[in-house]
């Protein structure tokens, strides 16, 4: 019977080859059709005896379509690993111990059945022990993929090309080392968590971007900014220093899960060194790509008041405020001769309003008097969290060579209704609040207005919620009076008509 002969030979190769692979062999060595051979042998198996279930019942079914083998640097170990529907993976390693071959299923650690295989290497020491890399990649929306095409041609450094695919890229470092007569996971030690609240005086954060589960491994989540200008992630093993670097780049996400910004991503860097069976911590930093602190030229220009000349700038940059996002900031500088006031503004601002001109009036006695505001917001969640503050300076210049003086200071916010001041009368400080029926008054009333009357007199108008009744608060200012520069009068109480 002729196809008796066929069946023979079969048998008699599949002895061959599985005796120089485990009976007489002491080293692992890649070879394609004993590697294509033991794939297809593998995928039999596991369709039989490891089937994939898609439900809790078992009715629904996957099917292993595919795999890979990998070797140790050393050829004592030899990892197979198949994907099935669904980016279901099985991985089974092999090594050599003592000239003789053991056979470990890795599936109940999570991320060999979670994520592809793409680099292993053998780590310095007596004992056998190895660095297993894997990684995944979330392709972009508008790509197409095949899983398996992907899962067999993966590697553990994309290149250019590959990046610009990518969405979303995990990394994943574990280590196994010999214990008896089989491989045991070694912890990697925890790194610093992401405690951006910390500048804030908030409760640090406990969540670190490089997660440890119970399968004690490195990994990380990385987003990919499709940009030049922005770094990728990496996590990579120097087989000359024994050190894995990594870095983990994400966007920052507010409390509502929204993404803080998208011109921002938070960078963890840092790295590890292999020292006596053990990844030592040795560097672990955060920060932000582009720096926060790069300044943005926003306007420019000067105006003339009188003799003076006004030189303002503005510049543009951001602040972090934790889990409230990542806010703009306009800091403003008014140069007058030798000095210069500044104002910041971190709530809210028009980014195509360029024109930068002070709030100021001229004096009689050709003096200046400015009126500049701080605009500021602290983000937080609740209602005084996220109230905006405007706190305005009178300031007096009389001279480009003197330094400015301080008039008058008021206060207000969205979070209470008291417009509260201070200014100093005859060396001593005058503080208060304005009102609108007695000065003892409690209860709401707010800001509705303010003018200059003229060019020595600023007018505050305050009103009730209902905005049945309002009064008047005068600013006199008188520039040649150095004792007195300024007097605070309250006008009369009257009905208001709607």
């Amino acid at each position: 019977m002729p196809a008796k002969p066929k069946l023979l030979s079969l048998v008699f190769l599949l002895i061959i080859l599985n005796s120089k692979a485990f009976g007489q062999a002491t080293f692992f060595k890649p070879n394609a059709i004993k590697d294509s051979i033991s794939i297809s042998e593998s995928l039999i198996t596991a369709n039989k005896i490891h089937p994939i279930l898609l439900d809790s019942s078992g009715s629904l079914r996957g099917k292993w379509v595919a795999g890979k083998v990998m070797y140790s640097p050393d050829g004592l170990l030899k990892a197979t690993q198949l994907i099935g529907d669904h980016n279901f993976y099985t991985t089974t390693i092999e090594y050599i111990y003592h000239q003789k071959v053991f056979k470990q299923d890795l599936n109940y650690k999570s991320d060999f059945s979670n994520y592809p295989l793409t680099k292993i290497y053998r780590l310095p020491g007596k004992d056998p022990a190895y660095l297993f890399l894997l990684s995944e990649r979330e392709a972009l929306p508008n790509y197409e993929h095949d899983p398996v095409t992907d899962f067999l041609k993966i590697t553990a450094f994309p290149n250019e090309a590959e990046f610009k695919h990518i969405q979303k890229i995990t990394n994943v470092a574990l280590v196994l080392s010999m214990n008896k007569d089989s491989l045991s996971e070694v912890a990697f030690p925890p790194t610093s968590d992401d405690d951006d609240d910390n500048q804030l005086g908030e409760p640090q954060s406990t969540e670190d971007t490089v997660r440890k589960d119970s399968s004690q491994s490195l990994g990380f989540i990385s987003d990919v900014k499709q940009s030049r200008k922005y770094p990728k992630p990496f996590l990579k093993y120097d087989t000359l220093t024994h050190t894995l670097n990594f870095l983990d780049i994400y966007y920052k996400t507010n409390v509502a899960g929204e993404v803080e910004s998208v011109d921002f991503l938070r960078v963890h860097s840092g790295s590890f060194d292999y020292k006596d069976s053990l990844f030592v911590l040795t560097k672990d930093t955060f920060y932000y790509h582009p720096s926060l602190e790069t300044r943005k030229l926003f306007a420019r220009k000067n105006y003339k008041a009188g003799k003076f000349i006004i030189k303002t700038e503005a510049f543009e940059n951001y602040h972090d405020y934790g889990e409230a996002g990542i806010f703009p900031e306009l800091e403003i500088k008014y140069k007058i001769g030798n000095q210069t006031l500044t104002t910041i503004n971190n709530a809210e601002f028009d980014e195509k309003d360029k024109d930068l001109k002070p709030d100021y009036k001229l004096q009689n006695n050709s003096a200046l008097i400015l009126l500049l505001t701080d605009e500021t917001n602290g983000h937080r969640s609740g209602m005084c969290g996220a109230a905006t503050s405007s706190d305005s300076d009178f300031w007096l210049i009389n001279s480009i060579s003197k330094p400015p003086q301080k008039l008058f200071s008021f206060s207000y916010s969205t979070c209470y209704s008291n417009v509260t001041y201070s200014f100093i009368r005859n060396g001593k400080k005058v503080t208060g609040s304005l009102y609108i029926d007695t000065e003892s008054e409690e209860g709401n009333k707010y800001l509705e207005n303010s003018y200059w009357k003229n060019n020595s007199t600023y007018v505050f108008l305050i009103s009730n919620p209902d905005a049945t009744f309002s009064r008047n608060f005068y600013l006199h200012f008188n520039s040649s009076n150095k004792k007195i520069p300024v007097t605070l009068t309250a006008g009369k109480l009257y009905e208001t008509k709607r």
